[in-house]
Order: C-alpha cells, then structure tokens, then sequence
C-alpha cells in the first residue's frame, strides 16, 4: 500500500541535513558545554553557533534566544511566569493579572490559561477573530485592562493557516504597555518576518516543525524584558532554563534552520494553492477553512466536506495509507468538533475538517492521491 505523509504540522521528519549532523554529534561525543575543559570549550562553541544562527534567522540578537525543550514548555514559561512576574510587581494590590489570548488558541496556551484562572492565579478573557480567524483589533483594545499582564496570540494558527498582523496587535499592546508574546512554532521558517522589526517582546519557537529533531525549542526575551525561570537549578541559559544543555539537539535544531529559503516557500504555497483549486474541483461542496483570499501559512490546508464525517474521513484516510488529521494534534480526541472552527462561528455539526499541511519534500503527487483516495471513499458510502 502507498504511504503519503500530509501532517507535518502535527511533526515534520528531519531534513537530511540535520538528521546527519545529529547522528555525527551523538556518534563523536558531545560533552557537557559547561564543563571548564577542552571538550566542554567544544561543545560551548557549538551552543554559541546555534545561538546566532537562529538569532539570525530570527532577526534578533543572540542573546535573546533562550534554549528550552519545545513549544509547549516556552507558552507555558512566559504564561506562568508573566501573571506571578506581576504579581511580585505589584505585591499588596487586591486585583490578580489578567491574561489575554485568542479564542483559538493552541492548548498549550489555552489550556495554562484555564489552569492559571481556575486556581485563582488570575483573570482571563479569550478574543474574539473573525471567521477566517484574524485577531478582532477593536476587541483586543477594548478587552486591554490596567491589569493586563499580557497578551498571548499565535503567529499562525496550527490547524486553518491565519497569519495574525502582529505588527498591528504589538503597537495596541506596547501603547497600552502590556507585553506581547507569539507563538511562532507554526510560522517559523514557514512566513518571512524578522522579530526585530515586529513589537513583540516574546516569542516561542519550535525544533521538530522546522524539520529539526523533537525535543528541542526556544524562546527569543526582547532585551530589556525580564522574564523569571519557570524551573530552577544551575547556570545554564543565563540561569533562565537550567539543566544539562542537549548541544546535540540544539545544533541540529540550528542546521534544520537553514534549509529553508524563499525557493522552498514558494514551492509550498504552489503546492497549497494546487491542492485549493484540486479539491474545488473534485467537490462542488468543499469548503476551506481560513483565509482565502490573503496571506495563510504555506504549509496548512484545512477543508470540510459538509457531508462527509471528518472523523469517518480521516479513519478510512488512514487506512489507506494518507497521513493526515483532524485538527491539532495535541488536541486530538477531545471533541468531534474543532475549538478553532467554532470559534470562527460554525455551526457545531459543520466544525468539523481535514487538515493536511506540507513539507519542502511534498509533491503534487501526494496531493493529487489524497484527494482520489478521499473521492473513493465517498462513492463507497
């Protein structure tokens, strides 16, 4: 049976690049980079070239790159540690912070805040988008307290392809001074912009979603944003993310980087505005979820045949051999219907997609047999 693989959002396989200089480093030996000796001197410069590396990439300074396991730990550091920040702050004031992150939020993020608000940690208010899943800018304003400890909002969503204008969503941010942070495990490497050049004064990266090893992520701290630990031990990380540094990961997590170029963007959204075009051929009925007309990420495609269960879908999918999903993976068996899709406005029976997102190593040719597979699998039902 032929196996096509379209869940890259959900995890990317390595490029060959980065899986080569992963095994080459765990088959030489990394040592400790903090130990005071020649193969810990090694292993430091390896560290320090990663560093600037996706600093680069980023636009940012080196410095501001904090190296921690993933996505997940990053949105749940600066979540955690900006409400008790601001309570440290403004110790003896009878009001808690107050949090505010978007209606279709990953669950990283959306689940922290629940956990943060139902322990009485804080306040917190969900924004409202728009039904392509864009930021309501005026609703964001006006949902702003003097309480507010931060805003929280995904670059681009992980299962329609919204890229939110966080220039925009910054300049609310930074003229009513509360800080700024988004997450950009999607759109890394996957959309051109470059932080410095953006009001945001957080940003979480991850590995595996740019063809880097899992394990691994980042979190980029403006200069002059100070931002406490969300574990604590050694020195390592400016003392900000201690533990043993996994200079493996993080080196490799560096090349992975690298492989992308405008070359190979503009090769995905050909691909994604093919596969558009071949499913609006194919179905009179499908519709897609998210941006249409402007900018979405070049790797995410999510649709909806209105009569045909997207769990069924997915299922007969899998058997025959197309890996895909039904909406985030970490999200994945919670609800027949997609939080991100109601929260767009959909009607309950209708939120429901196929999601299937792509990677420099994708092909017309993928495309082209998930979506015969998907028609077989109608004229059986």
């Amino acid at each position: 049976m032929k196996s096509i693989y379209l869940d890259h959002a959900a995890t990317s396989p390595m490029a060959p690049e980065a899986l080569r200089h992963l095994i080459a480093l765990h088959e030489e030996g990394v040592a400790n980079s903090s130990s005071a000796h020649g193969l810990g001197t090694k292993a430091a410069a390896l560290l320090n070239n990663a560093r600037e590396t996706i600093a680069t990439k980023l636009g940012s300074l080196a410095s501001e790159i904090v190296f921690c396991s993933g996505g997940t730990e990053a949105n749940n550091w600066v979540l955690q540690r900006s409400v008790e920040d601001w309570r440290k702050i403004h110790r003896g004031s009878d009001r808690k912070p107050h949090l505010l992150t978007l209606s279709t939020e990953h669950s990283s993020v959306a689940n922290t805040a629940q956990w943060l608000k139902e322990t009485g940690a804080c306040e917190w208010n969900e924004i409202k988008v728009d039904r392509e899943g864009y930021v309501d800018l005026g609703h964001l304003a006006s949902t702003i307290q003097d309480n507010t400890a931060l805003v929280s909002i995904s670059h681009g969503n992980n299962e329609i392809g919204t890229i939110q204008n966080l220039e925009a969503i910054g300049e609310i941010c930074r003229k009513a001074k509360v800080l700024f942070h988004a997450d950009a495990c999607q759109s890394f490497c996957h959309t051109p912009f470059l932080v410095r050049d953006l009001p945001v004064d957080l940003m979480t990266l991850s590995g595996h979603k740019v063809r880097g090893p899992k394990g691994v992520g980042a979190l980029f701290i403006r200069q002059g944003v100070e931002l406490t630990p969300l574990i604590f031990g050694g020195k390592q990380e400016r003392g900000l993310r201690p533990g043993t540094t996994s200079v493996e990961l993080i080196s490799s997590f560096a090349v992975a980087t690298g492989t992308w170029n405008s070359t190979v963007l503009q090769k995905m959204q050909d691909l994604r505005s093919y596969a558009v075009e071949r499913l609006k051929s194919r179905f009179a009925k499908v519709e897609i979820n998210g941006p249409l007309r402007s900018a979405s990420l070049c790797h995410v495609l999510s649709f909806t045949l209105p009569d045909t269960p997207s769990k069924t879908l997915h299922r007969e999918l899998a058997n025959r051999g197309v890996a895909c999903s039904t909406g985030a993976a970490c999200g994945t068996g919670k609800s027949e219907s997609s939080a991100v899709l109601l929260a767009l406005g959909h009607e309950a029976d209708r939120a429901h997609q196929i999601r299937i997102s792509f990677s420099p190593t994708t092909e017309k040719t993928d495309v082209d047999y998930a979506i015969e597979q998907i028609h077989e699998i109608r004229s059986s039902n």
